[in-house]
């Protein structure tokens, strides 16, 4: 075989024709293709394809699907090529368009059929009962506080105006000595139970000796409902109880916890301490776990004393379950009724809102002014509730 230089001089003179790019690259060219034959084809194939594809048309994209669900109309079918020349085609219309009928829009379902089942088994049926057994007995509470009814027939009932209100507010003593009990309990909760609540938080929290007995001592009480734990303590206390039984006393002589004025209500209200105490411990230990340790540190090393770090760092750090806890505090003081109701049985010895409810909506029923009672305490408690639903639902997006 000729070298590149000399099959260009000879093509040079023979042919009288001089390569027009690279006079050397188009021999060495020559040259391997009369040496590799096959390599050469697949060159040119390879050449071939890629004129190919650069003069290739570009199918034209599907519109998005928000011009799909704008417009109403089914998914624009996108041209396809033509494998002989390379060239967009646009496909034959289907017969809906062609005979222009009713072509609705593809739209994917949200929710299974299982799906379905599952949220209406799950969301549906505990919907329906709460509407059924909370939302629309409160709704028609209100709306009966304005009649006279005795609840023993439909037909008899008598609309009143605001004349229930009107024998509340004025003509019925026990209801401002129940706002004055009321008072007393909100003011002994917050006083006393719950500082007491929270400084076994903060103690357990520094893990004093014997924090896990105290824990599960306050705990125990949160267990137990409010009625099981004024039966617990009717049994201790009554004249013929434990307490009287260990001082030695008959039922003679026996100490009358709950039939003497002077003390009932103290011994109550430490009845129901016991429980709210261990309640406030419970939700003060848990916000004093997230508070961050390296502010207690800094504090230390400022030369702070525990008190001042817990009035200074820790207590302002706790603003949410601060407020959790006041509201706590005024609704469980609003809202007293079990330990009352099982130790008096009505509101003769110790009346307070919740047994006034109880006892004119179950006993006298003629005037409906329990619906009225009601109607009275869900106006003062529900300020407290929608503050502590707002922190709730604040702290719960945070």
């Amino acid at each position: 075989l000729a070298s590149p230089c000399e099959m260009c001089w000879v093509r040079l003179f023979c042919d009288g024709q001089v390569p027009v790019k690279n006079r050397h690259e188009n021999a060495w060219n020559r040259a391997r293709e009369q040496a590799d034959p096959s390599r050469a084809r697949q060159q040119a194939d390879l050449l071939h394809t890629r004129s190919r594809s650069i003069q290739r048309p570009r199918a034209p994209r599907p519109p998005p699907l928000r011009w799909r669900k704008r417009h109403g109309g089914p998914r624009p079918r996108s041209r396809s090529l033509d494998p002989a020349t390379g060239d967009a085609t646009t496909p034959s219309p289907s017969l809906d368009q062609a005979t222009g009928g009713p072509h609705p829009p593809h739209r994917r379902r949200a929710f299974s059929r299982a799906d379905r089942t599952t949220l209406t088994a799950f969301v549906g049926v505990p919907l329906f009962f709460h509407l059924l057994l909370v939302w629309v007995p409160a709704f028609l509470t209100i709306v009966l506080s304005f009649t006279y009814w005795s609840g023993i027939s439909i037909s008899r009932i008598k609309w009143a105006g605001f004349a229930n209100y009107k024998n509340i507010f004025f003509d019925t003593p026990a209801f401002w000595e129940a706002i004055q009990n009321n008072i007393i309990w909100l003011a002994w909760f917050a006083g006393i139970a719950t500082p007491i609540g929270i400084l076994l938080a903060y103690q357990i929290d520094r893990q004093i000796r014997g924090h896990k007995f105290y824990e599960t001592a306050y705990y125990l009480p949160v267990v137990l409902s409010l009625a099981v734990t004024g039966i617990i303590w009717n049994f201790l206390l009554r004249p013929d109880g434990f307490v009287n039984g260990l001082f030695g006393r008959d039922i003679d002589n026996a100490i009358s916890f709950f039939g003497n004025y002077d003390i009932n209500i103290y011994v109550i209200l430490t009845i129901a301490s016991w429980r709210h105490i261990g309640y406030i411990m419970l939700l003060y230990l848990a916000g004093l776990k997230s508070v961050d340790m390296a502010l207690r540190e800094a504090a230390s090393l400022d030369g702070a004393t525990e008190w001042q770090t817990f009035k200074k760092v820790i207590f302002p750090a706790m603003k949410p379950v601060n407020v959790i806890v006041i509201v706590i505090t005024i609704i469980e003081s609003l809202r007293a009724f079990d330990i009352v109701y099982i130790i008096y049985g009505s509101s003769a010895g110790f009346p307070i809102l919740g047994t006034l409810v109880f006892q004119n909506i179950a006993g006298e029923g003629a005037s409906m002014k329990g619906a009225a009672y009601a109607v009275i305490l869900f106006v003062l408690s529900i300020g407290p509730i929608i503050a502590y639903l707002r922190t709730t639902f604040r702290s719960d997006v945070q």
